[in-house]
């Protein structure tokens, strides 16, 4: 029997799941078509001005850093980003500006169904299970965001996934996958951490060498010294950064009023996001035993979310955590998507009834929190899915 035959047999079986599924998908493609649209309108962070001053022969930090007076970055297209991203970006400048953000958002359209299709495959997803996923996550704000605004955030989720599954197995590759989630350094730290303290080492060298040659090349084609550039990424993020966030602890000390400058220019949030991520990272060291690979992966996207600066966007990085819902016992289940729910729709409710700023980060920084004390304490309560 096919699968189509399968899937006409379930739905015959199952009229209230299959409507339920048709609607879901109608709201999908009116959501995966709305962000296309804002992403050929706006693309607003779309890095495709920066990659077009490299290619002709510019610094593009150096021009955002001098306020970029002529006009020469598009919108908010200031590049915060390492440089291999720019190096990888090279071919999406020989397009034009309209066609170029129509591409992006086809490109993140499938970086979004390549990482669903591996979150399937990691937690032993059925198929209904995968679709069910897919609608949710389609029709999430962050999904929509993320593609309107031309972000990066899906190549992130997408290389983190490919660097976790095949850490073993093809640590060159996964080492190459994982130098892309690090140009967007805010994703990082805490992935890195855990690979450190598990000894990846291949990984993580193919990894540094990737970023270096990016570095390097990037470098020369711009005429600038190796040095200046190694350190502008962060000065433009500096300068540019917005306050307002998704709900990490390093926006909340800038909303609350806590930031301030320490020892050697240091930032309190700074420190307050280190700190964070060592208490989380020790926590799951100690209940690494309990818990699966797949449990360890959704831990450190929550740990990333919560303790390093991020928009709301960048809660695409929920999507594992749906997925591991799946197969979590019915409380633990009903908890993680209640606060999956607050994220990807909740934060958007609230905002469409001028409901936002500090409550709404304290809120979402409490959920994260949340789903990760969800995810440590149910460890293996039910067994493996497939078994």
């Amino acid at each position: 029997m096919s699968k189509f035959q399968q899937g006409a047999l379930w739905a015959r079986d199952n009229k209230a799941s299959a409507l339920g599924l048709a609607l879901l998908a109608a709201l999908a493609l009116a959501s995966i078509l709305q962000g296309f649209r804002y992403a050929v309108i706006y693309s607003t962070d779309f890095q495709w001005s920066p990659t077009v001053l490299l290619m002709q022969g510019l610094n593009p930090y150096e021009v955002a850093l001098s306020g970029d007076y002529a006009g020469k970055i598009l919108m908010s297209q200031f590049p915060p980003y390492l440089p291999l991203l720019y190096i990888v970006f090279y071919p999406l400048g020989f397009v034009p500006y309209t066609a170029a953000k129509f591409l992006w958002a086809l490109i993140n359209f499938g970086f979004s169904w390549a990482s669903l299709l591996l979150l399937g495959r990691l937690f032993r997803l059925s198929l209904i299970e995968t679709l069910t996923l897919a609608g949710l996550f389609f029709i999430s704000t962050p999904y929509r965001n993320a593609v309107g605004n031309g972000q990066t955030s899906m190549l992130c989720l997408l290389t983190l996934l490919i660097a976790w599954i095949y850490q073993q197995r093809n640590p060159i590759g996964a080492g190459l996958s994982l130098s892309l989630l690090v140009t967007k350094y805010s994703f990082a730290p805490p992935v890195v951490l855990w690979l450190l303290l598990r000894r990846r080492a291949t990984l993580l060298i193919v990894s540094l060498l990737s970023l270096i040659a990016g570095w390097l090349l990037f470098s020369f084609l711009c005429r600038a010294s190796p040095l200046a550039t190694l350190a502008e990424p962060l000065k433009v993020a500096n300068m540019y950064a917005e306050s307002e966030g998704g709900g990490d602890i390093m926006t909340l000390a800038l909303s609350f009023g806590w930031e301030r400058s320490l020892v050697g220019g240091l930032k309190l949030g700074s420190v307050l996001g280190i700190l964070t991520t060592c208490l989380w990272i020790a926590a799951l060291k100690v209940r690494e035993s309990r818990i699966g690979e797949p449990e360890i992966l959704v831990c450190l996207c929550l740990i990333s979310l919560l303790a390093i600066r991020h928009l709301a966007y960048d809660f695409v990085f929920v999507a594992p955590v749906a997925a591991l819902a799946f197969g979590l016992p019915r409380l633990w289940r009903i908890g993680a998507f209640a606060l999956v729910a607050y994220l990807w729709f909740g934060v958007k409710l609230l905002d469409s009834f001028g409901v936002n700023g500090k409550g709404v980060e304290m809120a979402s920084f409490l959920a994260l929190n949340g789903l990760v004390l969800i995810v440590l304490a149910s460890g293996r309560a039910a067994p493996p899915r497939g078994t």
